[in-house]
């Protein structure tokens, strides 16, 4: 039933009402129009373990060293599979002042940038990771210049387990997964 044809109905039993109910026939009107709305939809999540189930984050502790001392270190929770999760961090600033420096710079200046990102591989279970590192640092402060570092590697990483990886210009990271 359309609108118009609805909305017509309605005006004409209203307006017939009264007649009806003065001519002493209440019997004769028709019953009151009722809308009844449907039910909502039912919504069922799959259980645990189902095919459907959503894999959980998987925490993975990261330490970063550069010859030694440690640049950064924090958790990252990385999805599953083809998840990732990633860290950047830069600084800039000025330092002692410079003394016989071959610029003419006043001060030193310090730039330092981190990336760094894991990515979990295609596998039931998930063991396999890839890492991607950048680091930049300046090599002088006050003759200007910088070295960087770059560090891309496939890893397996097991539950409990703990994968150290060595790269160049003496930087290190280590990465311990608890799950």
């Amino acid at each position: 039933m359309n609108f118009r044809f609805s909305a017509a109905l309605a005006l004409f039993v209203l307006a017939s009402a009264p007649a009806a109910i003065a001519a002493g026939e209440p019997d004769t009107l028709p019953p009151p129009v009722m809308r009844v709305s449907k039910a909502p939809p039912r919504i069922e999540t799959a259980p645990a373990g189902g095919d459907q189930a959503v894999a959980a984050a998987i925490p993975v502790s990261v330490e970063i060293e550069r010859n030694g001392t440690l640049v950064w270190a924090g958790v990252l929770r990385v999805g599953s599979p083809y998840g990732n999760a990633s860290f950047n961090q830069s600084k800039s600033d000025y330092a002692e002042p410079c003394q016989g420096a071959l610029s003419n710079r006043t001060s030193a200046q310090s730039n330092e940038r981190l990336n760094f990102t894991i990515r979990s591989l295609r596998g039931e279970p998930v063991e396999q990771f890839q890492i991607s590192l950048d680091l930049t640092w300046r090599a002088d402060a006050c003759d200007g210049g910088t070295s960087s570092v770059g560090l891309r590697r496939t890893v397996v990483l097991k539950p409990e387990g703990k994968v150290r990886e060595e790269g160049e210009g003496g930087v290190v990271v280590t990465l311990t997964r608890s799950k």
